[in-house]
């Protein structure tokens, strides 16, 4: 691998690491937010490497918004809409068409039961109202405990963090029960 690349895998995994901190934060990232500083462009404006990857991904999804990102001189697109079965979507990609965030809504219904029997262990008494899975950080899902509204966020490794809906983020020391 030459140093050009090492380098462009570099920065793609510092932009990666970046998505995946501000939605730990609670900074965007969410279906409903608005991109942080982005420009709305129209969907033909976007680059047909991204188009590509996106349906690759998601096929059938449909994109009702598209935002031009610029950040430290790195462009990437975020497009919001719909996927096959309904769930709301955004993806942002780099302008060669490299996914760094997928995003998809979820109704109670649909979260798999794995990640549902994981919240039940944390949170016996709370009723899950909705989340999203993440593609850099693995689940968001939000729960009602008692009067009290909770966010749940399981880590593909194994670490959570719950917070009130409210309150900043607080990682706990515990560790999410693994199958």
């Amino acid at each position: 691998m030459n140093a050009a690349t090492r380098t462009v895998l570099s920065m793609t995994a510092c932009i990666a690491l970046g998505f995946s901190a501000a939605v730990m934060l609670g900074f965007g990232g969410a279906p409903g937010a608005e991109p942080h500083e982005g420009q709305p462009v129209s969907l033909d404006a976007i680059p047909a490497a991204v188009k590509a990857a996106v349906e690759a991904h998601a096929p059938g999804a449909t994109h009702e918004k598209a935002w031009k990102v610029v950040e430290n001189d790195t462009t990437f697109y975020s497009l919001r809409g719909k996927a096959k079965d309904g769930d709301k979507v955004e993806f942002k990609a780099l302008e060669s068409g490299r996914l760094v965030e997928v995003i998809h809504d979820m109704t109670p219904d649909k979260v798999p039961a794995d990640v549902a029997d994981q919240i039940k262990k944390l949170l016996p008494t709370a009723t899950i109202t909705g989340g999203e899975r993440h593609m850099g950080i693995r689940w968001r899902i939000e729960v009602k405990d008692g009067s009290k509204m909770k966010e749940v966020i399981l880590r593909a490794d194994g670490k959570h963090v719950i917070r009130d809906a409210e309150a900043p983020a607080k990682p706990l020391d515990a560790k999410p029960p693994t199958k």
